[in-house]
Formats: C-alpha cells, sequence, structure tokens
C-alpha cells in the first residue's frame, strides 16, 4: 500500500519480517565469531546446543543417556555410560544440550548409514531393501532429555531434531531417518515428526532386550513441513507437531554451517579407550 497506513495484517508481516532479519544477523554472528554453542530461550530459562566435539562433551552425552536410561530398564544398573559403535566414525554427529546453570539436559545423535546403522542388528531385512532401492539412510539414536518442565522440554527436544535434520538433509544427503523406540512411543514420533512405522515389534539388544519398532520419515517430508511452518515458535492451533518449532528454512544454512565448523570426530586413541575398535575411528584432520 502506497501513501497510506498500512493493514493489520500487513502490518504484522512486516513487523514479522524485521524480526526474522534481525534474528539471521544474530544466528550468522554466531558462525563468523566461532561460537562454541547456539543459545536459545524456553519457559524463562536459557539453554545452549553444542556439537559434542570432544572427548569430555562426548562423555557428558554417554553419561547423561545412562542416567536417563537406567531407571527406565534400557540401561545396567551400574552402566555409567551409553556408548554406541558408530559414534566412532567420521560421520556421526553427538549433540548436547546445557541449561544456564552448565547441567546437561539434553543430548540425540546421527549415525550416519556407514558400514550399517546401529537398527541393522535387529531389521537388517527391511533396510537392505530400502538400501536396495536406493534410498540413504541415517538413523537418530540415543535421545535423552532431562527437563521436567514441558515448554522447555518440548524447546530442548526441537532444537535437537531440528538440527540433527539439518544435518541428515543438508551436511549427509540423507534421504530417509530412522529411529527404533518402544512402542509406547510411537504415537508421539508420529504426531511430532511425521514418522511411519515400517518394521514389526521386535526385542532391541540395545535397550536389554525391551521391545522395539522401526519407524521412518523421508527427509523431504520434514523439508516440506518445515518450510510451511517452521519458524512461528508456537503451536499451530490445527496441529500439534514440534515443526513450527523448528527454525525457518532460511536459517537452515547458517544451522548447517554452524554443524559443520563445531563437528569434529573422534580420535584413534578415544575409540580405543572407549572399546569401539581402530577401525570404526578416524584421526581428527
Amino acid at each position: 500500500m502506497i501513501g497510506g497506513a498500512a493493514s493489520g495484517s500487513a502490518a504484522r508481516d512486516l513487523t514479522g519480517l524485521a524480526e526474522t532479519v534481525r534474528g539471521l544477523h544474530g544466528v550468522r554472528a554466531l558462525i563468523e565469531d566461532d561460537c562454541d554453542g547456539w543459545p536459545f530461550t524456553a519457559g524463562g530459562r536459557r539453554f545452549t546446543l553444542a556439537v559434542a566435539n570432544s572427548s569430555d562433551l562426548r562423555a557428558r552425552a554417554f553419561r547423561l543417556a545412562a542416567r536417563m536410561y537406567r531407571p527406565r530398564g534400557y540401561a545396567p544398573s551400574g552402566c555409567d555410560a551409553v556408548v554406541t559403535q558408530p559414534d566412532a566414525r567420521r560421520d556421526t554427529l553427538i549433540l548436547l544440550v546445557t541449561d544456564d546453570a552448565g547441567a546437561d539436559v539434553g543430548t540425540l545423535t546421527v549415525a550416519a548409514d556407514a558400514g550399517g546403522v546401529p537398527a541393522d542388528a535387529i531389521y537388517e531385512r527391511e533396510l537392505a531393501e530400502l538400501r536396495s532401492a536406493g534410498v540413504r539412510l541415517v538413523e537418530f539414536v540415543r535421545l535423552a532429555i532431562d527437563v521436567p518442565e514441558a515448554q522447555q522440554s518440548r524447546a530442548v527436544m526441537a532444537h535437537l531434531t531440528c538440527f540433527t535434520y539439518v544435518f541428515a538433509y543438508h551436511v549427509l544427503c540423507a534421504d530417509v531417518v530412522l529411529n527404533t523406540v518402544n512402542p509406547r512411543h510411537v504415537g508421539y514420533y508420529e504426531r511430532m515428526l511425521g514418522f511411519q512405522q515400517i518394521g514389526g515389534e521386535r526385542p532391541c539388544t540395545r535397550v536389554l532386550g525391551a521391545p522395539a519398532v522401526l519407524l521412518l520419515v523421508p527427509l523431504e517430508y520434514t523439508h516440506a513441513q518445515v518450510g510451511a511452518f517452521g519458524g512461528r515458535f508456537e503451536r499451530r492451533p490445527d496441529d500439534c507437531s514440534l515443526h513450527s518449532f523448528f527454525y525457518a528454512q532460511e536459517v537452515e544454512p547458517i544451522i548447517a554451517a554452524f554443524l559443520r565448523r563445531r563437528h569434529r570426530p573422534m580420535e584413534r586413541a578415544e575409540a580405543a579407550r572407549l572399546g569401539l575398535g581402530e577401525s570404526l575411528a578416524v584421526d581428527a584432520a
């Protein structure tokens, strides 16, 4: 509109655009300054998401998973660290979220399909069929969140899944994300992230034989959902998914640059200490 006052909806659109531009400048500064972590706020509490790119940060992620898994019967009572074979691979990404007091409150790992993914242990046939069709796989593993307040927990979950989606889609160029979950959690992943069940219930050795089902979500579906709804940071009236709590697509290249810059693979000596075997590890560049 020229020569007159903007309408209410247009004013809101311009305000939203201005906020987006300011936000993009802010997150670009994270890359330019080579910041160690990505800060965010939820429910009046500050958090920081970091790439676990050192032996100390990885150990903290492993301990957080053990602390959350033991009470649920997913890890032995004496277990103090949950470690997986893909942790030593070059393309594995481990994320760690801390709160404003420095406590570790969230972690999630992306395992690329280099020599297989953890789900191969119980779903080898299903994954072989996907690979034979040329589908490029990654798997989300070792999710653990220790935040009791619902709004804050949702924000931690949204950041972990948003950043791992960006890494899988933009850095690894995968086609689908796999996830093995307890059957009672299937509905959550279907509603919140659009996963579909492709493998029936089986005992999973990674969690002491607890039942698991195999889920899959196409990354193009996630990309489309983020394009339509990302960046709102509020629940849509007609939907309960997490995608509106992801960053807008305009921010994804900045997130990808942040992850590329901060990502460093495990060195052989660390892998050997963890019993992962030197053949799976690479020396950091």
